[in-house]
């Protein structure tokens, strides 16, 4: 032992310690002109910025991403509407991938084929007949009837399709034997053959319309029916995400619930198969005002 108390390797490690601490300080000193951050620390983030062209951009998304776009001028918005609705090969498409339409198609490949020589045949002899008056008659009061196509349509002010548009509607497809409804309880939406809604805005850089739930529109308008149908304008096309944050005040009220809409519903949750129109609509279709 020294004279102190403590031995050599005592004070060693006690000046090792001193030593680390000593450049610990000297690293978390102050820089002398501490960095800024930029003006705009998101400009790194964004690819589409300036897009002086935010309706192409817009449509090219949304196409790939299995929207049906229709790009069509203030006068042709309501055609385009009433031929969405008469379409058959859309309507065939959206069912035909379907989760429904899947397992009928396969259980179609499962049903077993029979050579003709392997089929029955029956002479007259062995067909029974019955006397005609045991043959039983039909009135017309007999023949079932089906209700005409049901279409949801949700009027909003802050959207494009307004109610004078909504009525527009109403007239134009009674003609096609299309019932609108404006009632958004669940019974209704989940009957409904299509929906036609307004939307808040739309994201060019990824093809995405927002909806969102409020007094005039209901949460599950633009998920539950199997067509839905987006009307949008031009104007309402916003560069990206952080652009339709910038218009929103939370001063104003955010909505309980907010769709970021970018094509039709899809899954891969069964052994990675993809398939469309399972958890929401299978076909959506965005009539683009321009």
């Amino acid at each position: 032992m020294s004279v102190e108390g403590t031995s050599p390797s005592d004070r060693s490690t006690k000046s090792s310690w001193h030593g680390f601490l000593n450049s610990l300080r000297e690293r978390m000193q102050p820089a002398a002109e501490p960095t800024t951050l930029p003006d705009d620390p998101y400009s790194g983030l964004r690819e589409v910025v300036d897009d002086s062209r935010p309706a192409e951009r817009f449509a090219t998304e949304a196409a790939a991403a299995g929207c049906c776009v229709h790009r069509v001028g203030e006068e042709n918005w309501l055609a385009t509407i009433r031929d969405i609705l008469k379409s058959s090969s859309k309507t065939q498409r959206a069912a035909d991938s379907s989760p429904r339409g899947t397992a009928q198609a396969e259980a179609r490949s499962h049903v077993l084929t029979f050579p003709r020589s392997h089929v029955p045949t029956f002479s007259r002899s062995h067909v029974p007949t019955f006397p005609r008056s045991h043959v039983p008659t039909f009135s017309r009061s007999h023949v079932p009837t089906f209700p005409r196509s049901h279409v949801v349509v949700e009027p909003s002010p802050e959207t494009e399709l307004t109610a004078d548009r909504v009525s527009a509607l109403r007239e134009a497809l009674a003609a096609d034997n299309i019932t609108v409804v404006t009632e958004r309880d669940d019974e209704t939406l989940f009957n409904a053959d299509a929906a036609i809604t307004g939307v808040l805005a739309a994201i060019a850089e990824t093809g995405t319309f927002v909806c969102a739930s409020g007094a005039s529109s209901a949460r599950g308008s633009s998920l539950i029916p199997p067509v839905h149908i987006a009307l949008l304008s031009a104007a309402q096309i916003v560069g990206d995400l952080f652009d339709y944050f910038d218009q929103l005040d939370p001063k104003d009220g955010l909505p309980a619930n907010v769709n970021l809409i970018t094509g039709p519903s899809k899954t891969a949750d069964i052994e990675g198969i993809l398939v469309t129109g399972v958890h929401g609509p299978g076909a959506v279709h965005v009539v683009l005002l321009e």
